[in-house]
């Protein structure tokens, strides 16, 4: 009996260990990186003319990897346009040209610190995390017009090769 003891202390620890991990939420996750003025994850490089003239929004995402392109794209677009409707990024755009938008997703990691590089990403041209450009899981961009209405790209990223791009979809916002 003393045996059986002395092995479920050493082996139970395990054993919850590895049922807690199994217990775990694997649903898709998505969260804002850092803490702007809103506590949402959107932030705005300063222009003297329009200060919300450059928008930059970063996130991370966790359990997306069994999700198909397709169906990724459909859920990060409604969850950014949610946040920041992209009637209203295309209507500053359309009055201030030079304007531009950006959402970036990065895969979440326990050992990973993106706000410590998230100063130089927002006011970098593209936005993106530099240090982390392999852990990049998709963006979402405006550039160019078509009609003089914004054009989103939407990019996801392979997950086994960040170099690698599994989709891209364009749409144009139309405003009214």
């Amino acid at each position: 009996m003393e045996a059986f003891n002395s092995a479920f202390k050493k082996n139970g620890f395990l054993f919850l260990l590895l049922v807690c991990f199994g217990c775990d939420n694997k649903g898709l996750m998505i969260e804002p990186i850092g803490r702007d003025r809103g506590g949402d994850g959107i932030y705005y490089m300063l222009d003297i003319e329009d200060p919300y003239c450059f928008e930059r929004q970063y996130y991370t995402l966790s359990n997306y990897e069994d999700i198909a392109p397709d169906s990724l794209y459909e859920i990060l677009n409604k969850y950014v346009n949610s946040r920041h409707s992209y009637e209203e990024v295309a209507e500053n755009i359309k009055h201030h040209p030079a304007c531009d938008f950006t959402a970036h997703f990065y895969e979440k990691s326990l050992f990973v610190n993106y706000k410590k590089y998230l100063s130089d990403a927002i006011m970098s041209e593209m936005g993106s995390i530099y240090e982390y450009r392999h852990k990049l899981v998709a963006v979402i961009y405006t550039s160019g017009r078509d009609d003089n209405n914004p054009i989103f790209h939407t990019v996801v990223y392979n997950n086994d090769n960040r170099d690698s791009i599994m989709l891209i979809k364009i749409d144009t916002v139309m405003i009214k």
